[in-house]
């Protein structure tokens, strides 16, 4: 017997309900990993917001899904075209945001745009897929603790050392295993770098290349043999593929308190604002650490997040 399979008549939303926006994750690096849901707002969609235009019409193209509008929204979108987007939503029309590869708004343009629609009142939806930092995690073989992600790894050496310096203290509150993105060219530099300026310092790392790509490798070890690992392949493979790595913090009692000038506490107050860690938390690590009055720090703080 021969079954027919019917595609089902696609049921339109009201249009008090229909998403103004979707957010929508797109893949890392393997097509199979493509949706339905993401083949459906592609086939639904009349304009599609994308960091890359060409990249996103080579993305329909393989799924051979005719291309709509597309308009590039970048990290460089001005404020301007987020309000003009805005104001385009409220007369009725509807988007469809992607990046390169991944999910907007994880290390990737789309926070802005989402945070406009929000605060507007307009209907957002996301269209969830990969993601290179929850599928690393899944892969990383770190312990169940809590982890934090601090997008791409520093140029400099000195911003090297105070990411790190963060990535400790966050470390001393529980979140012991730091995550980080880096580019072929400098992915040696910088486990070197983070080697040399954590000293004796014994602590696992993870490292992905080409996560989910066709030359796709995965190493864990100590951080020394996470540095020879990647040396080797540099040296066998050269600067290619984009990598991601991960810090695993062994757990560790309160530091001493330190006797420390003004200078050196500040330094650490700003890497966990930056962080993104709250003026009250920052506060009472940098007291506890530095022996430093807890109110004075707080008022530091407070001065610090609204200069910024």
């Amino acid at each position: 017997m021969v079954r027919v399979m019917v595609k089902p008549k696609r049921q339109d939303l009201p249009e008090t309900t229909k998403p103004s926006l979707r957010v929508a994750a797109t893949p890392i690096g393997n097509l199979g990993d493509v949706s339905l849901r993401l083949r459906q707002a592609f086939d639904e969609a009349k304009v599609i917001l994308c960091e890359d235009t060409r990249r996103t019409r080579e993305l329909l193209s393989a799924l051979q899904i005719p291309a709509p509008a597309l308009e590039r929204f970048d990290a460089h979108a001005a404020p301007a075209t987020v309000e003009h987007l805005v104001a385009r939503a409220r007369g009725g029309e509807s988007f469809v945001l992607v990046s390169d590869a991944g999910t907007p708004g994880v290390a990737d343009p789309g926070a802005r745009l989402v945070r406009a629609f929000l605060e507007a009142d307009l209907k957002v939806e996301p269209i969830p897929g990969p993601s290179a930092v929850a599928v690393f995690l899944s892969i990383c073989g770190a312990d169940e603790s809590p982890s934090v992600f601090w997008g791409f790894f520093p140029r400099k050496r000195k911003e090297r050392q105070e990411a790190l310096l963060a990535a400790q203290e966050v470390a001393r509150q529980g979140a012991r295993l730091s995550i980080w993105f880096e580019s072929p060219e400098r992915i040696l530099d910088a486990l070197e770098d983070c080697s040399d300026i954590l000293g004796g310092l014994k602590l696992s790392a993870s490292i992905v290349k080409e996560l989910t790509k066709r030359f796709e490798r995965i190493f864990r070890g100590e951080l020394a043999q996470v540095v020879s690992f990647v040396r080797a392949e540099v040296e066998r493979e050269g600067a290619r593929g984009e990598w991601i790595f991960a810090l695993e913090f062994p757990e560790q009692p309160p530091s001493p308190i330190l006797t420390s000038s003004e200078e050196e506490w500040l330094k650490a107050l700003k890497c966990l604002l930056l962080a993104e860690v709250s003026s009250a938390t920052a506060a009472r690590i940098v007291s506890q650490r530095y022996g430093a009055e807890r109110q004075q720090v707080y008022r530091k703080a407070t001065e610090i997040k609204k200069s910024s």
